[in-house]
């Protein structure tokens, strides 16, 4: 049996948590090392990152997938591609300052 104390985590602490995440996973890190850093197990690591993919996943669906006629792969590559281009470099988002997703990136401070 593990010794290990659970903890409850704010909301916050919790986003704060995954943004340093994403930070580490980017620089080079495996998760078992971010995971370790954080102070988490990887199981409730993938448990707290699943309802934000699940999240874009619908976004995607709602406002690519559902409202285009699809024909074939290539097609289907093509217009996801756009909207892809259109959601990163063009689209405001709340979490970022009403920013788009490139402009942001482009503007952190931690990148070399």
């Amino acid at each position: 049996m593990s010794t290990r104390r659970r903890r409850k985590h704010t909301p916050e602490q919790i986003v704060r948590k995954l943004q340093d995440a994403v930070r580490m996973l980017a620089e080079g890190e495996d998760v078992a090392a971010v995971c370790r850093h954080l102070e988490v197990s990887e199981q409730t690591y993938y448990r707290r990152r699943n309802p934000f993919i699940e999240s874009f996943n619908g976004r995607l669906r709602d406002e690519c997938l559902n409202i285009n006629e699809l024909w074939s792969l290539t097609q289907a590559r093509m217009i996801i591609t756009d909207w892809k281009h259109q959601y990163n470099h063009h689209r405001a988002h709340s979490a970022l300052g009403y920013q788009a997703p490139a402009i942001y990136a482009a503007q952190c401070t931690h990148r070399k």
